[in-house]
């Protein structure tokens, strides 16, 4: 127990970043070929972002799949293969990062529309 509270004791004093990190690691231990990953650089500072992503496109390469949640819309179109926008709970499209970018109703529910009246 006393070896368990400080691991504990040590993670607490990781920056949000780092944290990240320490979970992809954990994840990565078992050699998973499936990654359920949720809002990866959420809470991360900018200066830290840049190392994440470049953590992914590595553990891509390596072979592993990678599912996650993100809302920076940014690094999804940096990361993804294939996108599947939801809006409301409901698919609105699924595509190459492009086929998103170019979609009408992504660039509707995500940016919303310029009424031209």
């Amino acid at each position: 127990i006393a070896r368990r509270q400080r691991q504990m004791c040590i993670r607490d004093r990781l920056s949000t970043g780092q944290r990240k990190r320490l979970e992809m690691a954990r994840a990565m231990a078992i050699e998973p070929k499936l990654l359920l990953m949720d809002e990866v650089t959420g809470g991360v500072d900018q200066k830290t972002i840049p190392g994440l992503v470049e953590l992914i496109k590595k553990l891509k390469k390596s072979g592993v799949t990678i599912i996650t949640i993100e809302h920076n819309i940014n690094i999804i179109m940096e990361i993804s293969d294939n996108i599947l926008a939801l809006d409301q709970g409901k698919r609105i499209a699924y595509g190459t990062p492009k086929e998103i970018q170019q979609n009408e109703e992504v660039i509707d529910s995500y940016l919303g529309t310029v009424d031209a009246t």
